[in-house]
């Protein structure tokens, strides 16, 4: 490439110059594509860095709302059972079956479990709403399963 040049020289002529421009590369491109990939597995990196933090924030904040359910109290009267269970956690819970020395005696159940609190649960009766033999006997093995999984097992003494 060329850049012209006009000019006046000594004796006032009007002169033109010339000027070669040496000729400039780009990139040259392997350099361009090492540069791009670069450039993605950067990008990629942090978009790694970002999600791993959230996936690990969230899943805390998760287990911290899980289910924490104990039995408080529990009374027999014949072969009736009540069972006072306290809620530990925030979040509600629901009750979904419940299991006699292993055997399901009740499922579907849908029992409303209300989150930092004790609630009263008639278990003989639940059983009975649910078209099973509502009896249990002091020394029964008894397992309360929520809809989320949660297991609650304890031995029916009177």
């Amino acid at each position: 490439m060329e850049l012209m040049r006009i000019c006046k020289d000594v004796e006032g002529e009007i002169v033109i110059r010339h000027r070669h421009l040496r000729e400039k590369r780009g990139v040259s491109p392997v350099i361009a594509v090492v540069l791009m990939i670069a450039v993605a597995v950067a990008i990629s990196v942090i978009v790694f860095a970002w999600s791993s933090g959230f996936v690990s924030e969230r899943s805390s904040i998760e287990s911290a709302e899980s289910e924490q359910l104990v039995v408080e109290e529990m009374r027999i009267s014949g072969t009736s059972l009540t069972v006072f269970i306290r809620n530990k956690s925030f979040a509600s819970a629901f009750l979904d079956s419940i299991y006699v020395n292993g055997q399901l005696r009740a499922n579907g159940v849908s029992q409303h479990i209300d989150g930092n609190t004790v609630t009263e649960l008639s278990i003989s009766q639940i059983i009975q709403n649910h078209g099973g033999d509502g009896t249990v006997h002091d020394g029964d093995q008894i397992q309360l399963v929520t809809k989320r999984s949660t297991q609650l097992r304890f031995k029916a003494k009177g």
